[in-house]
């Protein structure tokens, strides 16, 4: 599809295209001279018909999440069970104990791990992590139901969207203060945020350096570079006897 100064050209992701300058000649067979300008993703409402586009965005991966947000949003119940009380035991949802948390850090009624109150600066992240892609994605969830694979999961997902790793452990370090908030007020007795790790820019799935990598790493072709005891052994005797030898012939010497 063609627009002013622009036209889409498909990728390899469906409902995904890149969106290339009028004078690229990516669609007579050349090579992207545009970058491309970036790419939109489009899906169709299920009740009208409808067809969603989205905003012209910075990557393939975030065009796709984009896409994956809008079919999980049009795929939802329209009606929802209404949430129990707040009181009650694991009752409270993410989005409801965040915004008391916001609350108490905005009041300094919550510190953070150094022990000092949010700054401005702080409080804006912590606003902008809960309120944004924490609360889309999981804020009607029951705090207490979180589960570690579904954080990771959710962190995974915003690395593949193309979030910078910055803006990941921010989100990630406000989910850990929420964390906390709840289990010093005893809503919480194990966090979902312990062991969840952020994918690196150079490896988007990170796993531990085994002992293994750390043997290989340090000491390669450790075989190769180690003389047999046997050599070691056979060596030695014949040190051994040359230096019976010598003292033979020179006490044959002395006398």
């Amino acid at each position: 599809m063609a627009y002013g100064g622009e036209y889409e050209w498909p990728t390899g992701r469906r409902g995904v295209v890149a969106v290339h300058a009028s004078d690229c000649g990516v669609r007579d067979g050349e090579r992207c001279s545009c970058g491309p300008l970036g790419y939109r993703a489009a899906t169709r409402d299920p009740d009208t018909g409808e067809r969603l586009v989205s905003p012209l965005l910075d990557s393939e991966a975030a065009a796709a999440s984009w896409s994956r947000t809008r079919t999980r949003e049009a795929t939802r119940p329209r009606t929802r069970p209404q949430p129990a009380a707040r009181n009650a035991t694991g009752a409270a949802r993410v989005s409801e104990v965040a915004e008391d948390f916001l609350t108490a850090a905005a009041d300094g009624r919550v510190r953070d791990p150094s022990g000092v109150r949010y700054s401005d600066d702080a409080l804006e992240e912590l606003r902008s992590a809960l309120r944004g892609h924490v609360a889309e994605e999981l804020g009607d969830l029951p705090l207490a139901a979180l589960r570690r694979w579904q954080v990771q999961g959710f962190v995974n997902e915003l690395s593949d969207s193309g979030l910078s790793a910055r803006r990941l452990r921010a989100i990630v370090a406000a989910m850990r203060a929420l964390a906390q908030y709840a289990r010093d007020r005893g809503m919480l007795d194990v966090s979902a945020i312990d062991g969840v790790t952020v994918p690196s820019e150079n490896d988007l799935e990170p796993r531990p350096f085994t002992t293994t990598d750390q043997l290989s790493a340090v000491s390669p072709n450790r075989a190769d570079q180690v003389i047999p005891d046997a050599a070691l052994w056979q060596l030695l005797k014949v040190v051994t006897v040359v230096f019976i030898l010598i003292a033979i012939v020179l006490a044959a010497e002395s006398i």
